[in-house]
Order: structure tokens, then C-alpha cells, then sequence
């Protein structure tokens, strides 16, 4: 007799034990074993991939759970040392039901302190159908025996366990571990009073990995997980003893003493009869609301009279293929203008009844589809169709046939609930996206409003998204603004019951690099080292460890050094990669069961979120099972579209239907043209911009070729595209049968779809069958691979194409373009968003401009490049202001946008809320009414400082002389609330009330250095302006070698912008065409225009503004600095490395203009310049200073320019306005002056009295001198 292992883990007991489920049903078939079970700690992360596993191997699966029962209770949250070990495993399927119940509560209600617990209270409600083992040492009983309990209270816990789980089902657990001092003594006292008292007990090992040779691999991860090193005494390990599955020859040794023991671990697995169903799908049944119900019934009763009078009769729907049928008949209306009255809609939504289809849907042909769609065609709707033109005739057609498929599938549910919840969605202000993935090849996705883009239009293909040939549950991805997800989610809870809408977990593995540094730090490797070694792991994302020993040969040279200490980490870190370390939640996957969510698999609250649940099973697992797993994505340049509509609509007036908007306007095509592509999806980067500036893109076939071109793989493909383009090279195609198909994309395989219409044309494939083909070549897979090929060229025979064409074509063209061509239908939809936001940057630049500077707020440098661009183009970024400013950036008019008062650090959404509500009364006038208006919640030292810093109370005062106020300001606040309070005049007293004076103080205005500070501390960035601007000759004067530096970036510029000569003297409509050849490969990649340069030997004198300084540790524990500065036309680098620190450390300062003389270096992957400063040659230990770096406040640099002879633009200017005062001028003329000059606005003149060519300053600064003027007018 075999033995069974019952209890064991995997590496889903997190960073305890090693393993996959996968593993442990190998290792049970390896070792002739006919049963092994699964028993994580508290979850059933594995149980599902387990079982699949294990029917697979032809092995048993138990299904159970390590639990902990809290004495005290579930919900006991105060100190816990009552918590007990037990196993239950699930007999049925009612027991592994019983199994998620109790999984699911122990982690909803009885989390506590990193642990899931249950108690005895939810252990009785769900004991029927389990078995029960009372635990290793850490159970009840073990426990018991350990404290010194006696005989007799042992018994009674015993008859307890016996009592809610059944005698039968209750099992004694004994573990042969003598490296556990106390398990002997479990073990005899076990065996004793079972013997006395007729008790069960059995034997297990309890594992914590497969085989001997994982011990020293767990033991690392334990280690790891822990915080110590494997040396460290103190630590808990397994390595004394053997805690793998082991071999029933070595399990029956072991329980010799107790034959029974190793005997029951076969007669409970013979206890178990655990069937859990999967493969078939399960799609809620949609539920129709009140109105579609009404309008159902009147079609049944419809039908009814119809069969009553009529020979031949017409089908009662099901409701879902009603509504599926319903929804794209009124679609022919909405997209192509059908002009249907409800008759004509009512004609075409029949069928007519037909004998059941008897043969699998994958047995019939694509002709048969066809003929079982029309034959469901009443005279009536014969009629009808007479009546329709040939571009109608082919959508019905069109349509009938995917309906036809979708109804045999039985999938009419499933796009009746994606169309509802997306037509929630554009209902109610989310917007939504045109569509995502091989979706939008389905017409009837686009007529029932589940996508936006005219499949027909584009030569999209349905069969790339649901093949006939293929059977498998639609996979529709849905994107909608990352602000309005959440809104469509909440809908589908409600709809369908928060029950049975769950988010999806994920499981975080340990990746290549991190799995090498955890096995260093347990081998008490220092971690600088190991980083180091880490570090030599390519960054491709994905990279396992055998791939990087492969492709890296300096990791290699470590991996192979013999009995080297760094050698045995690699090795270790072999083993742990791809171990499970921590649950996630799936970033958008939601699944919609038809039953509660716990009929299928447990849930828990996520990581630090007790708010929500997630699945226990991951993603594959749950789709495995046939739930319907639907991804919600958060795409946040829907967003930004969004709110640049609703800008123009608020501003303007204008509604904009970006369906409507024509898709060739050649305005918009030149905008991709000029690489203008800031915020726009898909062709961002600077590699695309670059391609599109030589490509021009003339029409909305252009941008979807792009979006698949511009992808590693087919990149090469790109020039040759263009050169195809543009009549530079021939447009080739291998077959004249192959020309329509390949026309549109110049003779080059650039989509999937080109590659199954290209099988289809050339050896009589249906669609569904080359998309079979297609994904056979994508697999991989040698053998089928060769099955497609001879297949393939065997159908071309058939169609009369000589063999070596068909080799020709299958190995040149189908097999290379296949493994890199991408899904037409996805690249159109994401070129319909790009080519959306491009529109409105076309016709509405400044508004799309403020939508996108909102969306990026928390990131100023995306913000510092927005503002740069905003200025090119002519538009002024000014800083916030009360009066104009909302939250965010706000559009002033075409020429303007205002950063919003979200932007001022320190000022929170109260304060913004408080100033916004005052404002829709009226503006606010003076700094008095302002403070009246606003009250506490702004008028606080804090806020007031960030408001006056950030510039948004310059309308009330200058910035120093508001500052200076604060004590003022906030006292007059208190005097006007205390005046409100006790003032409680009479009618008549109302003349007499006193008056609350408040006059803000006179100082020197804010200097131009102070402003800027001031902003950049408050909103990130300096607005009010460039302090080299103006002064950008006089910075190019003194600069030296900066000809070596402009010519780097014009070489740069050229090669990124480079166009052929010729292209304006070709047509791009008419390339020249050829047949009977393949494309060859572009002879010159790009990127190979600009050689790789990093001269390190020049040297330049160059002058910039420091932006941003960075104090970088390094490896070796000394600093370095790596500080961006602003030039004239040019941004650099000032590299400081550790030798050098302490000498430059003082004069590298942010907010200053430095002059560095130094070695430059150019990097060309990055476009950047960077500049060391060079350091004279010094003795041992001689302490050095150098001019090498030169340092300047703003004023001092301006003033030092100004001496030259030129003028800074953003310099403070101070104006003046001279009085020359009269003979008769007296003291008391000086007075009234004085007083007059105090209640005036604080500016940048300065007021100046004259008399006998003596001058003095009043010390008084304003910001006009018109109210003085008319003063002194009235005074002389």
C-alpha cells in the first residue's frame, strides 16, 4: 500500500515553504503514489491549479487547508495565545464549499495581526464533509500534551472534534520530526490514549518542500523572510530534519511503531470523492430592465400572432438574443444611417424557426455559417433586403453571420452585459474608449455600442476576435477614463450583486534580480555586492535567471566560478525564482459570476484595503473554471480628452462629437507630420515623433501602421515603409492574389489580419482556420508549427500555386511577419484615441494644452516641459490667482492658462473650497474683501504665505508688502468677526458704526530672485519667469567651446528629422508596384544614422541656471552630484564625482547660475550633454579649492550682464515718479501726502520728492500713480 501525504504545503504558504502545486502532483505520480493533498496555511491560493494538475498526472487530489482556531474568537482582537492548529480536508464538493466558506471568513472577520484565524463558533457551522487532523505540535492536542494537561481533559477535546465533524472524520496526527524536542512525547502520549480509547490516528510528514535537495533553498527563503542570515543561531529552521514528500518505502519506516498511522493516510484519501466542475462556461444571465421586458413581451405577442396566420414560423427568442438582436438592428440606424422605421426593424429582428444544428460549430465551414443565417430569412425580410443597396446587402449579410455564430456559442449574454454596463458608462459621463484588442473586428461590437470604429471601413476581421474553428469565451477589454472606472464598477456591483463582483488577485513572484540578492543577504553576503552582481542581469522585463546566465557573460563568469561563494547564490536564487512572495490585486480584471463569488473560490481583503475583497485564484485559474473575467482599465488619456471637451463646452459653447469629426482632416494629419505629439497616445516618445516627421502621415491607415510598426521586432520594417511611401523604393508583392490585401500597408505584412486574409487568398484557408495557423506560428511550438506548414502548402497545391512559391511564401513571409505582426483592431482603436486628442489639438491647442497640464499636476517635470512648449507656441503659463484661477489649471483665453490654487503647496481643499464658493457671488476687489469673504479657513499665516509666495494675490498688493501684513491681515479678521458679533445696532445707528481700518505696510518690493524662489517653493516651478532671459548673447559670449556643444545637437536634430531630398518630388498616392517578389529588409536601420559617440576629451566653459541638484550616494559610501542646469537654448548636466565632492559640494547650489569649466561628454541614447569640472592635479592628502565651478546669485549674474551692457528681461525694475514740490509747500502738505500715500497700492514706483535740485525718497513704492496725479492736481 502507497502512503498519502495529507499534509503539505507549497509556495503559496508564503516564504515558508517552496514549491508549485504543479510540483507536488509530479512528485506524487514520480514516487507511485495514488492520492497527495494540498494544505496551505489559511488560503487556497493553489487548490484549483493543484487539482488541474493532478487529473492531469492521473493523481488524487485532497483539497484542504492548514487552519488556525482562535479559542477566543474570530473577532477577538486583544492578545491571542490560544490559537491552535488544524487540517481539514474537503471529502466532497459540499466539503470544499465548506472549505472556501471557512477560507473567506477567517480572512474577512478573523484577520488579526498578519493572521487569518477562525474559531469554533464558524468551525461547527462548516464542519459537514471535512476530515479533520488535529495538527502537528502547534494543534490543540499537541499543545495539551506539551502544557502537562491531563488524560481526561485530552479525551473531552477530543470527543468535541468527534462530535461537529463525525468519528470517522477525525484523525489523531503523529509526525515522525525528532529535531522537534517535544514531537516524541506527541507522538506517545498520541498513540497511548488512542489505543486506550479506540481513537484514530494517522501519520504525515508534514512538508514544507518536494525533495530533500529544496531543504537548504527553504531554508534561505525562511531565513530571508525572516530577517536574519543562515547563521544566525537564534533563527527557526527545518534543516535538522526532513520535512519533503518523501518516498512510502521511508514513510513506512518511519511509523513502524505504528502501522495504523501510515495505513489511515491511504483509507482517508479513500474517504475522499472531491469533483470540482470546470470547462464550461459560466455568464450570468443578463437581466433585461422593467422597459425591455415591456417591449420583449410585445415581440413575444408579436410572434404569437404572427405563427397564428403564417405557414412558416418565426422563433421565440430568449431574451438575451432578443436584446443582442435589438440593440444592432437599432445600430444600423446610429452607425450607418439605415433609415429604419420600428416595421422594417421589427422585419429584420425575426427569424425564422429551423431545425436544431446537430453538428459542432467547429465541424461547420464558413459557407455553411452563411446558408444556416439565411435560411432563418422570412419572405418578408427577403423583401426588405430587395429594397437595400449593395453596401447595406453586405452589412446585414455581415451581421447575420456573426449573430449566427454568437447564437450557436451561446454567448448572447455575454455582449449584452458588456454593452449595458459600457452603455452605463457613456450615460453617465464616463467616457469610454473606441475599443481595446480583436473586439472591434466584430460588427456587431460596433453596432451594440461596445466599440466606436467602423470595422468594415478598416478591414478589420471578425474571426481574429471569435473564430468559428475555435470555440472560446470572447475576451472584451474595456477602457474607460481613470476617473469614471471606479463609477462603472459600482453600477455592476449593484446590478449583479457585490456578492458576485469581485476584483482579481495576483500573485507576486520573486523576478531574477530579486531572488539573487535575497539568497546573498542570507548567505550574509554585504548587499553592495550583491547589488553589484544583480546589477549584471539584463533589465529586459521578464528575464529569468538561466536567460540572463545565457545572455550575460560577466553574470555568467560569476555563475561559473568553482565552489566560489557567489556561485552557490546564483544556484540558490535558481531555486527560488518564480516562488510565490505576496498577494496583489489584478490592476483591472473584475469577475461577474452567476452565483455568489464563494460558490466558486474564496475571497479576502487585499494587502493594507480591509475595504474590499479579492479572489483567491488568480486570473487563469478563474477563467480555467469558465467564469467570465471582464478587464475594466483606467486609461487616463480618456480623461484628458474629457476634460478638454468640457473646457471648449464651458468656454465656447461647443459641443464637440469626436465620432463625428472627420478622420482625413489634413490639418490634423500634418500636426502627427510635424512630430507635434506632446500628450498624444501612442506617439509620444521621441523615436515615433522622429518616424512620423519622415513619414507624413496622409490618412488614418498611416497611424494604425504605425502604432504596429513602432514596436520592437517589426521597427526595422519602418524605413522601408517610408521609402515605399514615397516611391523611393518598389512596392513589391510576392502574388498578384496578394496586392489588395497588402496595398494598404505598401507590400510590407504588417497586422495579423494581413497575415490571415494572406492564407486565406493564397491556399483557400476560411479566415477561422488561418487565424488557427497564425496562432500556431505565435506558440512557437516546432511540431505544430511543421503541422500549419505542410498543411499549408498542401492547400496551395490544391489552389494551383507551384511548391516552391507556397515554401516561399509560408517560410519568407507568413512564419516571420506572423511572429511579430499585431492586431489591426487594436492598433485602430488606439490610433482613434491619438488621432482624437491630435484633433482637439489641432483646433483647440490652449484648452488641450490646460486638460493636459491637469492630468499631470503631481509631475513637474512633466509640467516644466508642458510650460515650455506652452511658450513656443505663443501661450503665457501665469501663476495662480484668487480671482481668475479654479482648482486646477485654468484656461483663460487662447493666448493664456493660469496654474490652479491645487498647484500652491501648503494651501489644502478647504481653503480652495472656502475661496472658490466666495467667488460665485462676484470677484473679489481689494485685500479687505478678500479677507471678509474668505474668512478662517484662509486667513492663517499658512495659507496666506502660500498664496502671496505663489503669486495669487497680486491683484490685492505687492508680494514683500502683503507678507509684512500677515499680523495685520489676520487682526483685521478678528476685528470684523468681533464687529459682526456684538454689533447689534439699531436702525439709526447705522451712520455711527465704527469703521475698521486696515492699510497694508510699506516696504521694498519683492526683488525678482525672491519672487522666483518664492514660486518655486509654492508651485514647483519659477513663473514669472527665465532669469537668463534676455541676457542669452552675453551668456554665449562667455561661454567657451559651446560650437562643440551646438553642433553635437544640430548632428542630433538632423538625424532625428532627417527626410529624403526626394520625397517632394514623388507621389506618395501612385509608389511604383512590381509582383512576384518579397520585400526584402530595410538595408539601414535608423538608428544606425548617428554613430555612438562619448568623447570625453573636449573641453567647454558653460554657463546655465541650476534647476535641480542631486546628492547621490555611492557603492563605496562617498557622494556625488548630478545637478540639471538651463543654458541658452540647452539644457546640461554637471556631473561632481566622489573625489571631487568636498571641493564643489558649497559652489553647486539650486537657484544660482554657475559657471562650469570642464570636460564635456555627449550621450546620445538620452540627447544629453554633461560637463565635469575639471580639478587641478593634487598632491596625497592635499586639501584643494578650484575655479573650475564659479557660482552666482541671480542679481549678481544680471547685474554683472547689465555692466556689459545688457539687459535682463526678468530683472527688478524699479520705476520712479518724481514730485517737484511747489515754493509753497509746507508741513502739512507733507502730511496729507504722507497719509494720501499710505492708503495706496503697494507696487514697483517709487515716489520721489524734488525741490532745488535736491531729491529724496518717500520710502513709499505703488503699484499706479494715476490716483496721485489727480491728487496733486487738486492739491497745486
Amino acid at each position: 500500500m502507497s502512503f498519502v501525504h495529507l499534509h503539505t504545503h507549497t509556495h503559496y504558504t508564503f516564504q515558508q515553504a517552496l514549491g508549485k502545486p504543479k510540483g507536488l502532483a509530479k512528485r506524487a505520480k514520480e514516487l507511485g503514489q495514488t492520492a497527495i493533498a494540498i494544505t496551505d496555511a489559511g488560503n487556497l491560493y493553489g487548490a484549483f491549479e493543484f487539482y488541474v494538475a493532478c487529473k492531469a498526472e492521473g493523481i488524487k487530489p485532497i483539497i484542504g487547508v492548514e487552519f488556525l482556531v482562535s479559542k477566543k474568537g474570530r473577532t477577538n482582537r486583544d492578545k491571542d495565545n490560544e490559537i491552535f492548529e488544524i487540517v481539514l480536508l474537503a471529502k466532497n464538493e459540499q466539503g470544499y464549499r465548506n472549505l472556501i466558506q471557512l477560507v473567506t471568513i477567517s480572512q474577512i472577520e478573523g484577520f488579526w495581526n498578519g493572521k487569518p484565524r477562525i474559531d469554533f463558533e464558524i468551525l461547527e457551522q462548516y464542519a459537514n464533509n471535512l476530515v479533520a487532523l488535529s495538527g502537528s505540535m502547534y494543534g490543540e492536542i499537541g499543545q495539551a500534551i506539551i502544557t502537562g494537561r491531563d488524560e481526561n481533559y485530552i479525551l473531552e477535546r477530543v470527543r468535541y472534534y468527534q462530535k461537529i465533524f463525525g468519528v470517522e472524520n477525525y484523525f489523531l496526527e503523529i509526525e515522525e520530526h525528532p529535531d522537534r524536542p517535544m514531537q516524541p512525547r506527541i507522538n506517545e502520549t498520541i498513540i497511548a490514549i488512542a489505543k486506550r480509547n479506540n481513537l484514530e490516528i494517522v501519520g504525515t510528514n508534514n512538508c514544507y518542500y518536494q525533495t530533500i535537495d529544496d531543504a537548504e533553498v527553504q531554508d534561505m527563503m525562511s531565513a530571508v523572510a525572516a530577517g536574519r542570515e543562515l547563521d544566525d543561531p537564534d533563527r527557526t529552521t527545518l534543516m535538522e530534519g526532513d520535512y519533503s514528500v518523501r518516498p512510502s518505502r521511508e514513510m513506512e519506516e518511519l511509523f513502524v511503531y505504528a502501522p495504523k498511522a501510515y495505513e489511515n493516510a491511504a483509507k482517508i484519501a479513500e474517504m475522499i470523492d472531491l469533483h470540482i466542475e470546470y470547462g464550461d462556461y459560466k455568464i450570468p444571465i443578463f437581466p433585461l430592465s422593467d422597459e425591455e421586458e415591456v417591449q420583449f413581451a410585445q415581440y413575444q405577442n408579436f410572434v404569437d400572432e404572427y405563427n397564428a396566420t403564417h405557414k412558416d414560423k418565426l422563433k421565440k427568442f430568449q431574451a438575451e438574443e432578443w436584446l443582442l438582436r435589438v440593440l444592432c438592428i437599432n445600430g444600423l440606424n446610429f452607425r450607418y444611417d439605415f433609415g429604419l422605421d420600428d416595421e422594417k426593424k421589427r422585419v429584420l429582428l425575426g427569424k425564422l424557426e429551423t431545425p436544431p444544428i446537430t453538428k459542432k460549430l467547429t465541424d461547420i465551414s464558413v459557407e455553411e455559417l452563411h446558408e444556416i443565417a439565411e435560411s432563418y430569412y422570412s419572405d418578408d425580410k427577403k423583401k426588405l433586403l430587395e429594397t437595400m443597396n449593395e453596401k447595406q446587402l453586405e452589412i446585414v449579410a455581415r451581421l447575420e453571420y456573426e449573430l449566427t455564430v454568437v447564437n450557436i456559442m451561446g454567448f448572447n449574454g455575454y455582449f449584452c452585459i458588456v454593452s449595458d454596463f459600457i452603455r452605463y458608462g457613456k450615460n453617465n459621463g464616463v467616457p469610454v474608449g473606441p475599443g481595446r484588442g480583436s473586439a472591434a473586428g466584430a460588427l456587431l461590437a460596433y453596432l451594440s455600442g461596445i466599440t466606436d470604429i467602423d470595422p468594415l471601413r478598416y478591414g478589420l476581421l471578425f474571426e481574429r476576435f471569435l473564430n468559428p474553428s475555435r470555440v472560446s469565451m470572447p475576451d472584451i477589454d474595456v477602457d474607460f477614463s481613470d476617473e469614471g472606472r471606479d463609477q462603472v464598477l459600482a453600477y455592476v456591483r449593484e446590478k449583479y450583486g457585490k456578492e458576485r463582483v469581485t476584483q482579481v488577485c495576483t500573485f507576486g513572484t520573486l523576478a531574477a534580480r530579486a531572488a539573487v540578492k535575497d539568497a546573498g543577504r542570507a548567505l550574509g553576503i554585504p548587499f553592495s555586492e550583491m547589488n553589484d552582481v544583480a546589477k549584471l542581469i539584463p533589465s529586459r522585463p521578464g528575464i529569468s535567471l538561466q536567460e540572463a546566465i545565457e545572455e550575460s557573460p560577466e553574470f555568467k563568469k560569476y555563475y561559473e566560478e568553482e565552489n566560489g561563494r557567489y556561485q552557490k547564490t546564483i544556484q540558490s536564487a535558481l531555486r527560488l525564482e518564480g516562488t510565490v512572495r505576496q498577494l496583489g490585486v489584478h490592476a483591472c480584471a473584475v469577475i461577474i459570476a452567476p452565483e455568489p463569488m464563494t460558490h466558486f473560490c474564496p475571497l479576502q481583503p487585499p494587502p493594507k484595503d480591509p475595504t474590499t475583497t479579492v479572489t483567491q485564484f488568480s486570473a487563469g485559474p478563474l477563467e480555467e473554471l469558465g467564469l467570465l473575467k471582464m478587464d475594466f482599465l483606467g486609461l487616463r488619456n480618456l480623461t484628458i480628452l474629457d476634460r478638454s471637451l468640457k473646457i471648449v463646452k464651458d468656454v465656447h459653447g461647443v459641443d464637440i462629437n469626436l465620432l463625428k469629426i472627420d478622420y482625413e482632416d489634413p490639418k490634423v494629419l500634418a500636426l502627427f507630420g510635424e512630430g507635434d505629439m506632446t500628450g498624444v497616445f501612442q506617439f509620444e516618445s521621441t523615436g515615433m515623433r522622429r518616424y512620423l516627421k519622415e513619414l507624413k502621415p496622409s490618412s488614418f491607415e498611416d497611424l494604425i501602421a504605425m502604432v504596429s510598426l513602432y514596436r520592437p521586432g517589426p521597427l526595422q520594417y519602418i524605413p522601408e515603409f517610408i521609402d515605399r511611401k514615397f516611391g523611393r523604393k518598389v512596392v513589391e508583392y510576392p502574388h498578384p492574389s496578394l496586392e489588395e490585401i497588402l496595398k494598404p500597408t505598401y507590400g510590407i505584412a504588417v497586422y495579423q489580419e494581413q497575415i490571415m486574409q494572406l492564407v486565406q487568398a493564397f491556399a483557400g484557408f476560411s479566415l477561422g482556420e488561418a487565424d488557427i495557423l497564425r496562432r500556431a506560428i505565435g506558440k512557437k511550438k516546432y511540431e505544430l508549427l511543421m503541422e500549419q506548414r505542410v498543411k499549408f502548402i498542401d492547400a496551395a497545391k490544391e489552389q494551383g500555386h507551384p511548391e516552391e512559391l507556397a515554401i516561399y511564401i509560408f517560410d519568407e513571409i507568413i512564419e516571420p511577419f506572423a511572429g511579430y505582426g499585431f492586431n489591426k483592431s487594436h492598433a485602430a482603436c488606439y490610433s482613434m484615441i491619438a488621432y482624437q486628442t491630435a484633433y482637439m489639438k489641432t483646433y483647440y491647442p490652449t484648452e488641450s494644452m490646460v486638460a493636459l497640464m491637469v492630468s499631470d499636476e503631481e509631475d513637474i517635470d512633466r509640467i516644466r516641459m508642458e510650460i515650455s512648449e506652452a511658450h513656443a507656441k505663443g501661450v503665457k503659463v501665469l501663476p495662480p490667482d484668487v480671482n481668475e484661477s479654479r482648482k486646477h489649471f485654468t484656461y483663460i483665453d487662447n493666448e493664456t492658462i493660469r496654474f490652479g490654487l491645487k498647484a500652491i503647496k501648503g494651501l489644502g481643499d478647504g481653503p480652495i473650497a472656502t475661496i472658490r464658493r466666495a467667488l460665485k457671488d462676484k470677484k473679489f476687489d481689494s485685500i479687505e474683501d478678500f479677507i471678509e469673504r474668505t474668512g478662517g479657513d484662509v486667513i492663517n499665516k499658512k495659507s496666506l504665505e502660500a498664496l502671496i509666495y505663489s503669486g495669487a494675490l497680486d491683484a490685492f498688493g505687492e508680494r514683500k508688502s502683503l507678507l509684512a501684513s500677515i499680523p495685520k491681515i489676520t487682526t483685521y479678521l478678528k476685528e470684523i468677526e468681533k464687529k459682526d458679533k456684538t454689533s447689534q445696532m439699531g436702525l439709526f445707528d447705522l451712520d455711527y458704526a465704527p469703521k475698521v481700518e486696515f492699510e497694508l505696510e510699506k516696504v521694498e518690493p519683492m526683488t525678482f530672485e525672491e519672487r522666483m524662489k518664492g514660486e518655486k517653493a509654492m508651485v514647483g516651478y519659477p513663473v514669472s519667469g527665465h532669469p537668463l532671459e534676455g541676457i542669452e548673447d552675453f551668456i554665449k559670449s562667455k561661454s567657451k567651446n559651446l560650437g562643440a556643444v551646438e553642433a553635437w545637437f544640430e548632428k542630433l536634430h538632423n538625424a532625428n528629422n532627417s527626410d529624403d531630398e526626394n520625397s517632394e518630388n514623388t507621389n506618395p498616392e501612385n509608389p511604383p508596384v512590381e509582383t512576384e517578389k518579397m520585400p526584402e529588409k530595410s538595408e539601414e536601420k535608423n538608428s544606425e544614422k548617428l554613430k555612438k559617440e562619448k568623447k570625453e576629451d573636449e573641453t567647454a566653459t558653460l554657463i546655465g541656471f541650476v534647476s535641480e541638484v542631486r546628492h547621490i550616494p555611492t557603492k563605496t559610501g562617498g557622494q556625488m552630484i548630478i545637478a540639471t542646469a538651463e543654458s541658452a537654448g540647452f539644457n546640461f548636466t554637471i556631473a561632481v564625482f566622489p573625489r571631487d565632492y568636498e571641493v564643489y559640494a558649497h559652489k553647486i547650489l539650486e537657484d544660482h547660475i554657475v559657471v562650469v569649466n570642464g570636460k564635456l561628454r555627449f550621450d546620445e541614447e538620452r540627447g544629453e550633454v554633461s560637463i565635469a569640472p575639471i580639478t587641478p592635479f593634487r598632491r596625497s592628502g592635499e586639501k584643494i579649492t578650484s575655479d573650475s565651478v564659479k557660482t552666482f546669485s541671480i542679481s549678481q549674474f544680471q547685474d554683472f550682464a547689465k555692466t556689459a551692457g545688457f539687459s535682463p528681461v526678468n530683472e527688478q525694475k524699479t520705476e520712479r515718479f518724481d514730485i517737484i514740490l511747489p515754493p509753497f509747500w509746507a508741513r502739512e502738505d507733507s502730511e496729507e501726502l504722507r497719509k494720501f500715500l499710505e492708503g495706496e497700492q503697494s507696487g514697483n514706483i517709487e515716489i520721489i520728492l524734488k525741490r532745488n535740485n535736491a531729491e529724496k525718497s518717500t520710502k513709499f513704492f505703488l503699484q499706479s500713480t494715476e490716483n496721485l496725479k489727480k491728487w496733486l492736481v487738486g492739491k497745486i
